[in-house]
C-alpha cells in the first residue's frame, strides 16, 4: 500500500513540474516573436514585504516592442495618458532589452547616468519582465506580457 502511495505521489510531482515547464514555453517569455506587449502587473518598493498589484496599482504602464527595433511605453495615470517611444537593443541571450528614448521623458525608470536610457530584463523563473530601477532605491517594476 505504501509503495502505491509513494508511486502515485511521485507521478504527480512530475506531473506538475512538467505542466509548469510547458506553460513556461507557451508564455514565451523571450523576445522570438514580435509584436509584444507587457503591463505592469505588481510594484514593490525598499520597505521589505512591500508590494502592490493589478487593481491597487494607481497609475498602468505598458510597454510594446515592435520586430523593426521600435518600442513605445505608454503611462495611464490619473485619467492622463503620457507615451514615449524609441528604439531597443537585445543582449545576445534575448534575456535583457536595453531602451533608448527618442527624447527624455518622465516615465523613464532607471539607475543610469543617461537618462534617456532604461534597462529591462526577464527574471530567472521566466515569469516577468523587470525594470532594474529598484538597484538604486526606486520600486520593483513587475511586467507581464499580454500579446
Amino acid at each position: 500500500m505504501k509503495e502505491k502511495v509513494f508511486i502515485l505521489l511521485v507521478m504527480l510531482i512530475l506531473n506538475s513540474c512538467s505542466d509548469d515547464k510547458e506553460n513556461r514555453e507557451l508564455q514565451n517569455l523571450s523576445f522570438n516573436e514580435f509584436p509584444q506587449e507587457w503591463e505592469l502587473v505588481k510594484i514593490t518598493g525598499s520597505i521589505p514585504g512591500y508590494e502592490i498589484t493589478n487593481d491597487e496599482i494607481e497609475m498602468q504602464e505598458i510597454y510594446v516592442f515592435e520586430s523593426d527595433g521600435s518600442f513605445s511605453k505608454t503611462r495611464i495615470e490619473n485619467q492622463k495618458e503620457t507615451s514615449f517611444g524609441g528604439h531597443y537593443i537585445l543582449s545576445e541571450d534575448k534575456k535583457s532589452i536595453q531602451l533608448m528614448y527618442d527624447e527624455s521623458n518622465p516615465i523613464i525608470g532607471n539607475c543610469s547616468s543617461d537618462e534617456n536610457i532604461e534597462n529591462l530584463y526577464i527574471d530567472e523563473e521566466d515569469q516577468f519582465l523587470l525594470n532594474n530601477w529598484w538597484a538604486c532605491d526606486g520600486p520593483g517594476l513587475y511586467y507581464q506580457r499580454v500579446k
